[in-house]
């Protein structure tokens, strides 16, 4: 793809499971066909080294965590479109224990909100940060950890940010970063899944739970402000592993 299209920087790949199951993140096209995406996950991914130099590698303070969505804003601001190539396979090898509760309130916290600020305009940037106090208080009430979630908070607002606002076309292309960062928009999401769920258990059938299960999943990616996968089924061919 690099090589016959000069347009595309990156392409995302097809994250697996060590047992051949696809996992589904919010950062890829969810029908899993080749086609443009809006970002990439960073554990299976391609991209030309000059522009990788150019945006600057992964952002150096963010440390894990919303890396590759600053790359693709990056990106796709120099003109570089993303290319979802689902022929091109990782392995996905996760630890056997949770990353540590602290990071996972710490970290989504902090970087999301740098993100907002410096691409998103006012007033919405403000209402997205709010949001996003809001995914972080619940993962820190979840796990305890208030003193990261209060760290978090103050170098979120406290660090210097350049200003660098996204058009309203790339506003309108990253639209499903805004989505997994407002409240409302996460709320609606599940009391319409909650419904769902409840006419589907009222029918006559039996339906298989895989599609609540995703879209569950893809609310508790945006609180937890990570890409954790969501298994969607298995593969047919073998698997090229990373």
């Amino acid at each position: 793809r690099l090589d016959e299209h000069p347009e595309i920087g990156v392409v995302a790949f097809r994250i697996e499971s060590e047992a051949g199951h696809r996992f589904q993140t919010w950062h890829l096209p969810k029908d899993d066909r080749p086609g443009f995406s809006m970002a990439f996950v960073g554990c299976g991914f391609a991209i030309r080294r000059a522009l990788f130099e150019k945006v600057g590698w992964f952002p150096e303070k963010f440390f894990i965590y919303q890396n590759e969505i600053e790359v693709a804003i990056r990106a796709t601001i120099l003109g570089y479109k993303i290319f979802y190539e689902p022929r091109c396979r990782v392995v996905h090898r996760q630890s056997p224990a949770c990353r540590t509760n602290w990071r996972r309130v710490y970290y989504p916290t902090r970087n999301t909100i740098w993100i907002i600020r410096k691409y998103f305009p006012l007033p919405g940037a403000l209402y997205l940060i709010v949001s996003r106090f809001c995914f972080g208080f619940i993962r820190a009430v979840q796990s305890g950890e208030f003193i990261w979630y209060f760290k978090a908070i103050k170098e979120a607002l406290g660090e210097p940010i350049e200003r660098n606002i996204l058009p309203r076309p790339l506003l309108g292309h990253f639209r499903d970063l805004w989505k997994q960062s407002s409240a409302l928009h996460m709320f609606n999401y599940r009391v319409f899944n909650k419904f769902r769920l409840s006419r589907n258990n009222s029918g006559p059938s039996i339906c298989s739970n895989n599609a609540d299960s995703e879209d569950k999943q893809n609310t508790d990616q945006a609180i937890m402000g990570d890409h954790s996968f969501n298994k969607n089924g298995p593969i047919e061919k073998s698997v090229l592993r990373n």
